[in-house]
């Protein structure tokens, strides 16, 4: 409720849902999230094929831009 699109502290603080970018973790039109049921776990429900990409994509070598601008977040 408080950081939904039409939330209490959207858009001065955060929104969940809102964003300018791509790729995001939710969609501008998301309403709502759903709860999960009984064993139901976020890993049956989002697929062993989505699981496995999202560990694959952990298993990547960093690119070397990332390594030469770590100085900035310093």
């Amino acid at each position: 409720v408080k950081f939904g699109r039409k939330g209490s502290r959207c858009p001065g603080e955060f929104c969940l849902f809102k964003s300018d970018t791509k790729n995001l973790l939710f969609n501008d039109n998301t309403e709502c999230l759903a709860k999960l049921h009984g064993r139901t776990t976020s890993e049956k429900y989002l697929g062993q094929q989505y699981i496995t990409a999202v560990a694959n994509l952990q298993q990547c070598s960093t690119s070397e831009l990332l390594d030469a601008c770590a100085f900035l977040k310093k």
